[in-house]
């Protein structure tokens, strides 16, 4: 049996966008080449990091929160595209709290990261996906 040309070729383009991903430490949207880290601080066991990521001019601005601790690799636990635009972290021991201007649009008690890791907080112009 053959395979047309047409579908083998979005066969392997689609397989070549999750090999890309599969890596990756966002799990919810965004591209790490594209972010660069803002700030970081630690919940509790967890290394806490910020990302700003710009994709051009013709994209919205977007933010990652990223968690990490001895033994497990980091991994996205909060994406917003276009807003809020997550701009400072305030941790203690048990929470983390994404402040966009001075206000505090999500605390997030340290015990739920590690769910987080699996399925991410997922925000697109304001509304939770």
């Amino acid at each position: 049996m053959c395979i047309p040309p047409r579908v083998a070729s979005v066969a392997v383009v689609l397989f070549g966008l999750c090999a890309c991903r599969w890596g990756s430490r966002n799990g919810a949207g965004g591209n790490p080449d594209l972010e660069r880290r803002l700030v970081s601080c630690t919940a509790g066991a967890w290394e806490v990091r910020l990302y700003r990521g710009d994709g051009g001019a013709t994209t919205a601005y977007w933010s990652t929160v990223t968690v990490e601790r001895p033994g497990l690799p980091e991994r996205q636990v909060y994406f917003a595209y276009g807003f809020p635009l997550i701009d400072a972290l305030q941790c203690s021991p048990d929470r983390v709290e994404l402040v966009e201007a001075g206000v505090v649009v999500e605390p997030i008690e340290e015990r739920r990261l590690a769910e987080l890791r699996e399925t991410p907080i997922s925000i697109w112009k304001g509304r939770r996906q």
